[in-house]
């Protein structure tokens, strides 16, 4: 019996089993904070508040920087626990966390508030509060109000608040103002101790932190780039008509490919009609590829193009959600058309086609952050959708984004390269500030609202299957749309 066993017992929802076993684990001296931490969440689960505080305590005691991390026990539970222990600050943070998450910000900011004000409370769960408080402001109000609460909040709170939690801040109001030495500063202290849980942050971070520094020094690694786009090599490439008036393109590791192809297709097909689309597989399965022969069976008229590559990475995700700006540059030189990058976790809701005239004489079109408010630096574009016309200044961008993913990226896995995606585009967007690039945006051309993607509570087979009813693929066998316009 260990650590992981105790782990195991918890999330099958045999808590009887973990609260027998903890001494076992707690015995052999190793683990004790992961250990006492689900004996007490057991605990609580169970009704016996007094001992889970216990426990929780005790694991807060041994490694204090945990004392923040999300309990995910329910909402009813935790107040009966606070009923119970009323000056257990644990279960407040706990409650202010859960109601932020559910979006019931009155109740998060009067938890937090309480927190911060109580000098008994632990010092990693005040300075989470400031936390919380600081993302609400920066979530919530106008910029300038933003800017000014989030400096109030931390200079108020400069006794206790963590380093890191102030450097997040501290950089994304100096990057905002332009005062990239003091951001690249503030950014790059910000550590793995990540407190409230409200931001992937430390990784991106990290990126938003060495941005100049990508840009002043030659980079071998656009070799690299170059070198995985010799690789590539597209599989039945579509015939384009005078009719087509873009190509879209998604990328996806092939489990997700089996699992959203079908939904994804079936609305591209029902809203966007023979438009080309062109799916790119990173680890192809047999159902992956079952899924597509399915497709064309069911469809004649489908007009899809596929590329694969096949990786070991350790640690894929980053790249999954790259890849898809890495193949652009061989979709736009194969087709010589508009391409619309979206995700496969996505679908559509009406036709692109529509918003391509708000878009001409631009090179690229993103999906920038509401300039009324205070953005990280890798929030400032979102990646659920892009634009790229197949002029010099995309190619000249897209390899932009390829130079810095494979300057940061770590193919064997021991670094974490949270959202590098959204710190590449936004990097390259920084190198392209000369003017030399036409940057559009897609909010004004209506393309963001074009799809609808999956929202991050809802799992993948959840959705497909949500979206396959919605769009189903019988009556399509016969039926072909009319020329996009």
């Amino acid at each position: 019996m260990n650590v992981d066993t105790l782990a195991g017992l918890y999330m099958s929802g045999q808590y009887d089993a973990v609260v027998r076993n903890a001494d076992t684990v707690l015995s052999t001296g190793k683990n004790g904070e992961r250990a006492h931490r689900l004996t007490g969440l057991a605990l609580a689960r169970l009704g016996r508040y007094g001992e889970a505080r216990r426990n929780i305590e005790a694991a807060m005691s041994l490694t204090p920087r945990n004392a923040t991390i999300t309990s995910w026990l329910p909402a009813d539970m935790l107040h009966s626990f606070l009923s119970a222990t009323p000056d257990f600050s644990w279960v407040s943070y706990q409650l202010a966390i859960t109601a932020f998450n559910k979006g019931q910000l009155d109740e998060a900011v009067t938890r937090a508030t309480t927190l911060v004000q109580d000098a008994e409370a632990p010092q990693p769960i005040r300075s989470a509060a400031v936390e919380l408080l600081c993302e609400f402001h920066r979530r919530r109000l106008p910029l300038k109000d933003a800017v000014e609460a989030i400096e109030q909040a931390l200079d108020q709170a400069t006794a206790f608040i963590e380093i890191p939690a102030a450097g997040l801040f501290r950089g994304a109001i100096a990057y905002e103002r332009g005062d990239l030495d003091i951001a690249e500063a503030s950014l790059s202290v910000v550590a793995g101790e990540a407190s409230a849980g409200l931001v992937e942050r430390v990784k991106p971070a990290e990126g938003a932190a060495t941005f100049r520094a990508h840009l002043q020094r030659p980079s071998g690694a656009l070799q690299l780039y170059f070198r995985w786009r010799g690789r590539q090599s597209v599989v039945d490439p579509v015939k384009p008509t005078i009719h087509d008036r873009l190509v879209i393109l998604c990328a996806a590791e092939g489990r997700d490919v089996a699992v959203l192809a079908s939904s994804f297709m079936a609305s591209v097909l029902h809203h966007c009609g023979d438009v080309i689309v062109h799916l790119h597989i990173v680890n192809p399965t047999d159902e992956s590829t079952a899924v597509l022969a399915d497709l064309r069976t069911q469809v004649p008229w489908l007009r899809v193009s596929t590329s694969s590559e096949a990786f070991a990475f350790s640690a894929p995700q980053p790249y999954y959600a790259a890849v898809r700006y890495l193949i652009a540059p061989e979709i736009l030189a194969l087709y010589k058309l508009p391409v619309v990058v979206v995700g496969i976790d996505s679908v559509f809701v009406k036709s692109p086609s529509a918003g391509l005239a708000a878009l001409a004489g631009t090179d690229i079109a993103l999906m920038r952050s509401p300039r009324d408010r205070l953005e990280y630096p890798w929030t400032k574009i979102a990646t659920r959708c892009a634009y790229f016309a197949p002029f010099a200044g995309a190619f000249s961008y897209l390899a932009d984004v390829g130079r810095f993913f494979w300057d940061v990226y770590d193919p064997a896995g021991k670094k974490n390269c949270t959202w590098i995606d959204r710190n590449a585009l936004q990097y390259a967007a920084a190198a392209s500030e000369s003017g030399r690039i036409r940057i559009g945006d897609l909010g004004r051309a209506s393309l963001d609202k074009t799809i609808e993607t999956r929202s991050a509570m809802e799992q993948k087979q959840d959705f497909g299957k949500r979206m396959n009813a919605r769009y189903p693929l019988s009556g399509l066998q016969k039926r072909r749309a009319a020329p996009q316009k």
